[in-house]
């Protein structure tokens, strides 16, 4: 079998970031081309079971979270304030986020 060859001018990455994904082709797009592995339990944020993401920059927190957004959306009974930057919360919601972020354990499978 002959392996055909892809000019690195037709190679497309996709945009920067989630966020930016989901602007440019919506959310249906983008909630079709999401990956979900059940390892990592998504369906307990979509039950309201977990309620914190952390992890390294660039390992799809943000992806997470736009997904669980739109997934969420589906229900018009949900209340979704996204908040995009830490910027968007004042310091007394910091520091209770931290304080909450101390008393959790971490669960793998």
């Amino acid at each position: 079998m002959a392996v055909q060859k892809l000019p690195l001018d037709k190679l497309i990455f996709g945009k920067t970031d989630a966020f930016n994904e989901l602007k440019e082709y919506g959310t249906d797009w983008f909630t079709k081309s999401f990956l979900t592995y059940e390892k990592y339990r998504i369906n307990n944020f979509i039950k309201g079971k977990s309620y914190f993401i952390c992890g390294e920059k660039g390992t799809g927190k943000t992806a997470l979270l736009r997904y669980l957004q739109c997934v969420l959306a589906e229900d018009p009974y949900n209340l979704i304030i996204p908040i995009r930057f830490k910027t968007d919360l004042d310091s007394e919601d910091k520091k209770a986020m931290v304080r909450a972020a101390t008393n959790i354990k971490v669960l793998y499978a």
